[in-house]
């Protein structure tokens, strides 16, 4: 399996567009925007296919029908909305019906893949409640991620975001999502299995103008790397991805602080158990 994903090659650009989900299965109407200005659309040599906007509990989802898989998915953090708790996790994955071809949760049995969380499943409950959470189950909300990344260092950077960036900030939106190869290699039923992930923050604080950080993780790590390793320019994230981010890419890119560095490092792996009994890669030492 390791071997497989070494396979997937460099990460290619999307033609795809944006669209509104309609019909009945539309979830709930989507008010303001939760991206920073404006969500991502198609950048490159012009969108031919569509994405639909999933609109959820405080979270929106770009999908893409022909990757069977989001683009992205993006939210906005606010202090005051932080209920400091995290509701019983739901029982087992679910069909979103609003997309077509539906992605279901049985793709991934024997995959050795995990089913990973675009928006983290504690982060919706704590910021938009138990009906939020129920829809961060969604199969429209998760995609394949190797062991090592899923319960290593995104699960940190999912910490970070709440634990780190929101501490002392007015706001925090976020955008994050997979990349893609050109021609990914696929589990059950066709399902595409991207070849790294990124997340993006914005940070607003009283009296200073917003800037942005952004991180790029492929799909082999050792997962118990700092996060700070992966902090690349949006502009990188913006050409991987073939997407264009809007204003965000014009924000200032700020170096961590020493503070910032101290604390992303200090963040335990929360799973550390079921980290250490997932397949090592070469030249990883735990």
């Amino acid at each position: 399996m390791i071997g497989r994903w070494r396979r997937l090659g460099a990460t290619g650009l999307l033609a795809l567009g944006l669209v509104s989900a309609v019909g009945p299965a539309a979830a709930a109407p989507a008010a303001a925007t939760p991206c920073y200005q404006q969500c991502p659309v198609v950048n490159g040599w012009l969108a031919r296919r569509a994405i639909t906007a999933l609109d959820n509990d405080g979270f929106r989802i770009g999908w893409s029908s022909s990757r069977r898989s989001a683009l992205w998915v993006a939210y906005e953090l606010l202090p005051e909305a932080d209920r400091r708790e995290v509701d019983p996790r739901p029982k087992g994955y679910t069909v979103d019906v609003r997309t077509r071809p539906a992605v279901r949760s049985e793709s991934y049995r024997g995959s050795g893949f995990d089913r990973g969380h675009l928006a983290a499943n504690g982060i919706v409950s704590r910021f938009f409640g138990p009906v939020a959470q129920q829809q961060a189950m969604h199969m429209s909300n998760i995609a394949p991620q190797t062991p090592r990344l899923n319960r290593g260092v995104w699960q940190r950077l999912e910490m970070a975001e709440t634990d780190v960036w929101l501490a002392g900030a007015q706001r925090v939106w976020v955008v994050t999502g997979p990349l893609w190869p050109r021609r990914p290699a696929q589990l059950s039923g066709g399902l595409p299995v991207p070849d790294g992930f990124y997340r993006i923050w914005v940070r607003e604080r009283d009296g200073r103008a917003p800037t942005v950080t952004a991180f790029r993780v492929p799909q082999i790590v050792c997962g118990d790397e700092p996060p700070r390793y992966f902090r690349v320019p949006v502009a990188d994230i913006a050409l991987a991805a073939g997407l264009d981010f809007g204003p965000l890419e014009q924000l200032d890119e700020p170096e961590l602080t020493a503070a910032e560095r101290r604390a992303m490092d200090a963040l335990p792996l929360r799973y550390a158990r079921d980290f250490q009994k997932t397949p090592k890669p070469n030249g990883c030492t735990r």
